[in-house]
C-alpha cells in the first residue's frame, strides 16, 4: 500500500517547524507503507530540496486565487490561497493511486478533502480557531481584522473539516480534546525529538529566543518582555545577554544586552552557548516544536503560562515552566548554575526515547489499519 501526504510547501529542506514535522511524518509512514508520495502545489518562489529514500516529491499545477476569491464564502483563505485550483490538486492525489491521504494542515483538508475518494488524515498542526483567535489578539495591528474574519469563518468550516476525516492527528492533550469536541476522531502524535548535546550548560550562558518573529504571537511576547521584563534581569543579573535567533529578529525592539540574530541554518552552537531556552508567545494554536527542539538540545525553556502546554508528559516539570513572573525564573534560570545542571541531567535521561518514530508510532499504526481495512471493504 502506498500513502500520500498532502503538504502546504515542500517539506525539505526541513530547515523550517512546518517543514520539519511534515517530513518526519512522510518518512514514519515508510514503517508501514510500501511507499510514501508527497504531494504539494507548485508555487512560485518555494525552496524545494531532495526527499529521503522511499518518499517521492511530486509537485501539482498552481493557479494563484484571487485575494477576493480567498476571503468571499466561508471557507478558509490560507486554504484556498494554497492549493490555488483544488482539482489540478486533488487529479495529482488521485494519479499516486495511494490507499491513504494525510493532509498537513486541517485548512487544506476543508478546501480539498470532500473530492477524494480514499479514507483520509488530518495533521492538526494548529487548532485554527485558537490560532486565528490569538493572531486577532495579539497580532500587528494591521492585520486584526483580517485575523478577526478568518476566526468567525473557523469557527464554521474547522467542526466540519476535522468531522470528515477518518483520523485526526493530535500534538498536545489540550488539542486532542479540542479535536474531539469539534466532532474528530483525534489520535496523540506529539513532536518528537532527536537529542543533540550531551554538554550541560555554560555557567555564564546566554538567554536564547528562537523563533519566526514574523509570527504575531512570538513578536508581541517577546516585544512585551523585552519591554517590561528584560531590565528586571539586568538589574540583578548586571552582565545578562540575550540572542534572538530566526527569520524577523532585525526588526524587534532594541534592548541592552539584547543581539538580534536573525536567521541560522545550524542551530547547534546557538544552544550550546545558552543557559535557558525563551518561548515568549502568550498564546497561540498548538505545539510549539521549538520547545520540543530545546529540550533536544537538553536546554530548559521558560516563558509565559502558555508555554506548559508544549511540555511533553515525559520529561521533568522544571524542563519546561511557565509563569506571569517570567523575569523572576529567568533569573533563577541564570543564577542557579547547580540546580539547571541537575535538571538538565533528568532531562537527558528523559528525552532519550521521545524519537520521532515513538511519539508518531501509534498514529502511523491507526493510519495503516485504517488504510488496509479499506482496501478490505471494512469500516474501521
Amino acid at each position: 500500500m502506498k500513502a500520500v501526504v498532502v503538504s502546504v510547501e515542500p517539506p525539505w529542506p526541513a530547515d523550517t517547524g512546518g517543514r520539519v514535522r511534515t517530513a518526519h511524518v512522510a518518512t514514519a509512514l515508510l514503517d508501514k507503507f510500501d511507499g510514501v508520495t508527497v504531494v504539494t502545489p507548485d508555487r512560485p518562489g518555494e525552496r524545494v530540496g531532495q526527499p529521503p529514500p522511499g518518499v517521492e516529491l511530486v509537485l501539482a499545477p498552481w493557479q494563484e486565487c484571487g485575494a477576493l476569491h480567498g476571503r468571499v464564502g466561508l471557507a478558509p483563505r490560507l486554504g484556498r490561497a494554497v492549493i490555488g485550483d483544488a482539482r489540478a490538486l486533488t487529479a495529482t492525489i488521485g494519479a499516486q493511486s495511494a490507499s491513504v491521504a494525510v493532509w498537513s494542515h486541517t485548512y487544506l483538508a476543508a478546501v480539498g478533502g470532500a473530492r477524494l475518494r480514499v479514507p483520509q488524515v488530518v495533521d492538526v498542526a494548529n487548532v485554527e480557531t485558537d490560532r486565528f483567535r490569538s493572531l486577532a489578539t495579539s497580532g500587528p495591528r494591521v492585520n486584526r481584522a483580517s485575523a478577526l474574519l478568518e476566526w468567525s469563518k473557523a469557527l464554521y468550516w474547522e467542526p466540519r473539516a476535522l468531522s470528515a476525516m477518518d483520523l485526526a492527528l493530535t500534538l498536545t492533550p489540550h488539542d486532542f480534546e479540542v479535536v474531539r469536541r469539534m466532532g474528530g476522531r483525534p489520535v496523540m502524535a506529539a513532536n518528537g525529538m532527536s537529542p543533540r548535546l550531551s554538554m550541560p550548560s555554560p555557567p555564564d550562558g546566554v538567554v536564547l529566543a528562537v523563533g519566526d518573529w514574523r509570527y504575531g504571537p512570538n513578536r508581541s511576547g517577546l516585544a512585551a518582555f523585552l519591554a517590561q521584563g528584560w531590565q528586571q534581569v539586568l538589574d540583578v543579573v548586571p552582565g545578562a545577554r540575550m540572542r534572538v535567533v530566526g527569520r524577523g529578529a532585525e526588526g524587534l525592539p532594541r534592548a541592552s544586552g539584547v543581539e538580534p540574530v536573525g536567521f541560522v541554518a545550524e542551530l547547534s552552537e546557538e544552544y550550546a552557548r545558552s543557559a535557558v531556552v525563551l518561548a515568549p508567545a502568550t498564546t497561540g494554536g498548538g505545539a510549539q516544536l521549538k520547545v520540543a527542539e530545546a529540550l533536544a538540545y537538553n536546554r530548559l525553556v521558560v516563558g509565559p503560562p502558555y508555554v506548559e502546554r508544549s511540555r511533553p508528559s515525559e520529561v521533568p516539570d522544571a524542563a519546561v515552566r511557565g509563569t506571569l513572573t517570567l523575569p523572576s525564573l529567568v533569573i533563577d534560570r541564570l543564577c542557579d548554575v547547580d540546580e539547571r545542571h541537575a535538571t538538565e541531567r533528568l532531562l537527558g535521561h528523559a528525552t532519550s526515547g521521545l524519537t520521532w518514530t515513538h511519539t508518531l508510532g501509534d498514529a502511523v499504526e491507526r493510519i495503516w489499519r485504517l488504510a488496509s481495512m479499506a482496501r478490505e471493504g471494512r469500516t474501521a
